[in-house]
């Protein structure tokens, strides 16, 4: 495996203390009975701080595969050996499977990719039936999660239609969180009209007014008013990278007509 497509896997890690977002966590927590999680929204939305905050205190990320996607990726090829050797870990010997299917010209990604799933599915259900015959009942502890980051970067007619092929006829423990800056043109609507999509948009991703005062606390301003915090989140319009930049910006921190003075100045 090359030092690029390795740099790929790795999950980002968390810059600082976090924002809690239990609102938001109570969704994602329903992940298991979806397909997928969709959340689409400009840069500067918190879409990957969220989901990895959450992965950690759901206790998931040892049952997460997270794939950082970029424009080569758009290669259907490029695009099933990047998904199987970040499944790998948790699947072992699928990506073995299959890298002889892509470098055969009779081969092609869509076959590669039903092999990739027809491996997740053989190795869910041994793992099943390992459960059933320790506990006396399958277990639903081989749900995993492929978490695909900066989707928009990565998509084309061939990587939609691999999409769609695991979503109707994947492995039902193996389920998505797609995080992009556009919806895109992934054809989706039929899983959210059977409740199988959960979807995040950024209206839903700004922060609230409780959120607001979580983020100045622990930026030191102690002793906002209900004012100061409607106006800080009125003129933030809830966009936790302007709170982000604002803060940043001054001189002195915790002084808070200095905050409201650059978030004016944003707008």
């Amino acid at each position: 495996m090359t030092e690029l497509l390795t740099a790929k896997l790795n999950r980002p890690r968390l810059a600082g203390a976090m924002i809690e977002r239990p609102r938001l966590y109570a969704q994602l927590d329903r992940w298991c009975a979806v397909r997928a999680v969709v959340i689409h929204a400009p840069a500067g939305f918190g879409k990957s701080s969220l989901v990895n905050r959450w992965l950690e205190t759901a206790g998931l990320v040892a049952r997460t595969a997270w794939l950082n996607l970029d424009e080569d990726d758009a290669d259907p090829a490029r695009f099933v050996e990047a998904v199987a050797a970040t499944l790998e870990p948790l699947y072992p010997g699928v990506l073995a499977q299959v890298r002889p299917i892509l470098a055969d010209m009779q081969g092609g990604p869509a076959r590669a990719w039903r092999r990739l799933l027809s491996a997740i599915q053989a190795g869910s259900a041994k793992a099943a039936a390992a459960d059933a015959s320790e506990d006396g009942a399958a277990s639903s502890h081989d749900d995993v999660l492929l978490v695909l980051d900066d989707l928009h970067r990565a998509q084309s007619d061939a990587v939609d239609e691999l999409l769609l092929i695991l979503l109707e006829s994947g492995p039902s423990s193996l389920h998505l969180i797609l995080l992009t800056r556009r919806r895109g043109s992934l054809r989706l609507a039929r899983f959210h009209a059977h409740g199988e999509l959960i979807t995040l948009a950024a209206d839903d991703l700004r922060f609230t007014g409780d959120e607001v005062a979580d983020f100045l606390a622990a930026k030191g301003f102690a002793t906002a008013t209900d004012q100061e915090l409607a106006t800080v989140t009125a003129r933030s319009e809830g966009w936790v990278t302007a709170l982000q930049l604002a803060t940043l910006s001054l001189r002195r921190p915790g002084d808070m007509r200095a905050l409201l003075d650059a978030l004016h100045g944003d707008r």
